[in-house]
């Protein structure tokens, strides 16, 4: 198995080698997925957190979305993988 520039062993499911062949493409691989989510407890959340603070202090939506984003990142690293040149 290859290596990375920083040396770094990369170890996959053969399932994974397999679909560099299946999609060469970038556009090929792409997922468009749509959904809708409910955020009733997260507005309540935000006016309950938010009362009687400092308008610099108070906390939106928007943060609680990159919280989400860069935990699921942090906690499933095998998200955040690119392929370049049919190798990870």
């Amino acid at each position: 198995m290859p290596r990375r520039p920083d040396a770094e062993l990369v170890k996959t499911s053969k399932f994974r080698e397999l679909e560099f062949h299946i999609m060469h493409k970038r556009n090929e691989s792409a997922i468009y997925y749509d959904t809708q989510i409910d955020l009733t407890h997260t507005y309540e959340f935000l006016e309950e957190y938010n009362k009687g603070r400092e308008e610099k202090d108070k906390l939106t939506l928007f943060q609680i979305y990159l919280a989400a984003a860069t935990r699921t990142v942090t906690l499933r690293p095998k998200v955040n993988r690119y392929v370049s040149g049919r190798r990870l």
